[in-house]
């Protein structure tokens, strides 16, 4: 287990930088495509630059966990959804 994940289930609160992989960036991407936002709209919801904005899409950079809540504010929705695994990628059925 890495460092920072038992440190964050002992201390049972998310750390500043969320070890999250691709699956984040990608379901950030899939949120901001079914609303149509474009990248200089996020980038000004999150108060960054178009091309901070791009690096975190591409899962260069990670998401800080204030970028992520930030984020679901501005979607309405909750900030688990960054984080769920898609149904299709399961095997589950999406309809």
């Amino acid at each position: 287990m890495h460092p920072m994940h038992s440190l964050c289930v002992m201390n049972n609160a998310p750390s500043a930088h969320i070890m999250h992989g691709e699956r984040v960036p990608a379901n950030v991407r899939a949120e901001v495509a079914r609303r149509g936002l474009s990248q200089s709209a996020l980038a000004a919801a999150l108060n960054l630059t178009q091309s901070a904005v791009s690096r975190r899409l591409s899962g260069t950079v990670e998401f800080t966990a204030s970028e992520l809540a930030a984020l679901a504010e501005h979607l309405q929705v909750p900030v688990s959804v960054f984080f769920d695994t898609p149904a299709l990628a399961e095997g589950g059925d999406a309809a």
